[in-house]
């Protein structure tokens, strides 16, 4: 008999507390300490603050498996900026982020159907190559940040 569970889980610590009206909000903005940078992460960047933002970039990531889970991950790092964070000596950033891959699988067809970033031309080829291509592709600026790797995290 399988057992039923239910997690949830929130955040709203991090969110600040925001008035209903929109006068109201464009008012606080600067109050919250948040500039506008005409970046695309300015939305995040108004719910989180401008620290989380940059702690979300300078983040160093290892992940296994560019599978099913893999590809939906990899897509939310990429889309929020995960490791794009550059060396910057004058803001005490002495290493940069970066994200590691690893998958030593290839993609099959039965992969196509649940892992969206593989297309039918990416059959036979690395998972984690293609996977990071893809990720780069829908944020250039963590190219460079973005290592894919085929090793075997153990033998098995």
């Amino acid at each position: 008999m399988p057992t039923n569970q239910i997690l949830y889980t929130d955040c709203y610590e991090i969110i600040p507390d925001l008035p209903a009206k929109r006068e109201e909000v464009a008012a606080l903005i600067p109050k919250l300490g948040v500039s506008e940078k005409k970046h695309r992460m300015d939305g995040l960047r108004l719910i989180v603050g401008d620290k989380l933002v940059e702690d979300i970039a300078y983040t160093s990531l290892f992940m296994v498996g560019a599978g099913a889970i893999g590809c939906e991950l990899l897509k939310n790092y990429a889309m929020i900026g995960v490791g794009v964070g550059k060396v910057d000596k004058e803001k005490n950033r002495n290493a940069a982020g970066k994200i590691i891959i690893t998958d030593p699988d290839v993609i099959e067809t039965s992969n196509l159907n649940r892992q969206f970033l593989f297309r039918e031309k990416h059959l036979r080829k690395p998972k984690s190559q293609i996977a990071a291509a893809a990720a780069i592709q829908m944020n250039p600026e963590i190219k460079g940040h973005l290592t894919a790797r085929l090793d075997k995290v153990h033998e098995g």
